[in-house]
């Protein structure tokens, strides 16, 4: 958080990129990039173009993350000037998310982050995962 906009958004292209050279074909590390884009192509998809992606991404990874995480979060998204609250709920962007690539059957696969630093791949039946989004079910 101590450092510019632009410095922090090239560290981020930085470690984007050598996490996508080290995992080409998206089986392992690489899925971490996947953070926040299942809600982000929710909100994107329903809004048609009122917010950009990467902030309907920023919006989709506040329910990705524990509460201590979320509220670092919450304080970054702030500084640079990123939306901090989804404006459509859970149900209008629901048809959206449950097309999305990361779909197997009745079960949908996302990243968690329960500290900084880390990351779990998990996977969770829709309702689940629904009731998870709408902070019914804790992690």
């Amino acid at each position: 958080l101590n450092m510019p906009p632009q410095e922090m958004i090239e560290a981020a292209l930085r470690v984007k990129r050598q996490v996508v050279e080290a995992d080409e074909k998206e089986t392992g590390l690489r899925r971490v990039l996947n953070f926040g884009h299942t809600i982000g192509h929710g909100i994107e998809s329903h809004g048609k173009g009122e917010y950009l992606h990467g902030e309907c991404v920023a919006l989709g990874m506040f329910p990705m993350c524990a509460p201590s995480v979320r509220e670092r979060l919450l304080a970054l998204c702030k500084k640079v000037g990123l939306p901090t609250v989804q404006p459509y709920g859970i149900d209008a962007i629901w048809d959206a998310i449950t097309h999305d690539k990361k779909m197997a059957g009745d079960k949908i696969t996302y990243v968690w982050v329960e500290e900084i630093g880390t990351f779990e791949i998990r996977s969770a039946t829709l309702d689940t995962y629904r009731r998870i989004l709408k902070g019914e079910v804790t992690q």
